[in-house]
Parts: structure tokens; C-alpha cells; sequence
């Protein structure tokens, strides 16, 4: 799947690490990879490893009849 993704992070990958596979990566090297991490955001918002999705509202409101004091701990429980 996807054959252009999978190109253009080899190309990164090559491009910043090297072809030592031997040589540690250092967190200059990570800083560096920037289509990657925009890959593996992009992963964990179309398919989260959590199923609870945590919100805290930053004023009171009233939704569906309900006072919700500002500071409230919301938890939004998404099941697979």
C-alpha cells in the first residue's frame, strides 16, 4: 500500500541515517526526520492506539440540559 509514501520515507530514512545500519540514531537524527513524523501522526489520527480521548472544557457551559463547571474531565470512550 501506498508505493509513493513508502519512497519518499526510504529517501528520508537513506537521507539522514545513512546506510550504516549500525550507526545509533541520535535525537539530531529524529529532529531531522520530518515526513516521518508527519506519517505517523497522520497513522494515529486515522487509526488511535487509545480508544479514550480525553477533554477538559476551559469555561462552564450548558449542553443538553447539564451545567458542566469549567475544569470539567470529559472522556470520550470511541469502541472498535
Amino acid at each position: 500500500h501506498y508505493p509513493e509514501i513508502k519512497k519518499r520515507l526510504r529517501h528520508e530514512f537513506d537521507t539522514v541515517l545513512g546506510e550504516d545500519l549500525t550507526k545509533p540514531i541520535t535525537y539530531k537524527d529524529l529532529d531531522k526526520l520530518e515526513y516521518c513524523d508527519a506519517v505517523i501522526k497522520e497513522v494515529f489520527r486515522c487509526s488511535p492506539i487509545f480508544i479514550i480521548n480525553g477533554r477538559i472544557n476551559s469555561q462552564s457551559d450548558k449542553v443538553g440540559g447539564y451545567d458542566w463547571p469549567e475544569g470539567h474531565n470529559f472522556r470520550c470512550f470511541f469502541p472498535q
